[in-house]
């Protein structure tokens, strides 16, 4: 699973560098800052909302799963949008 997981983001990655050439893409990593923080804040964010559905919304589970300190699993939930009121 690792591999074809690598082998994605690998496809997306340089995907992303073809259609940044002149677009307005480019100026968004400019803007961003560092185009590992965009693509670090897009995985992470996947990452947590799946676990989160398989854990049930069960934090303590998820941050034990997730190998994370359960007030940081809080901190990345309410930065990506994915607590539930």
């Amino acid at each position: 699973m690792q591999h074809s997981l690598s082998n994605c983001i690998e496809k997306e990655v340089q995907h992303y560098f073809v259609a940044s050439k002149g677009s307005k893409r480019k100026a968004e990593v400019k803007n961003r800052g560092e185009i590992y923080d965009l693509i670090i804040d897009q995985v992470e964010s996947v990452i947590i909302k799946v676990a989160m559905e398989n854990c049930r919304n069960n934090q303590s589970e998820v941050a034990r799963v997730l190998g994370i300190h359960r007030n940081t699993l809080a901190t990345k939930l309410k930065k990506y949008n994915l607590v539930e009121d």
